[in-house]
């Protein structure tokens, strides 16, 4: 199973430079060359950590979105 976790925040380049401090790389199709302003994405193990650009860093309500492979 692929796992991707989205994370909102208002600043991405410095959100990005924190990412890669820890050493994170590129995930998915993503060339970290410069970041983009709303979208970058890292590899987790198997998984996948996005960030998303959001003004307020935050979305005050979420829905939860389920897989056509099952319950997650």
């Amino acid at each position: 199973m692929h796992l991707t976790t989205m994370i909102y925040v208002s600043e991405m380049e410095r959100s990005v430079a924190f990412y890669e401090t820890l050493g994170l790389g590129p995930g998915g199709d993503a060339e970290l060359d410069e970041p983009d302003e709303n979208w970058n994405e890292f590899a987790v193990g198997d998984g996948t950590l996005a960030l998303h650009f959001h003004r307020d860093g935050f979305i005050r309500r979420t829905r939860c979105l389920k897989s056509a492979a099952g319950p997650t």
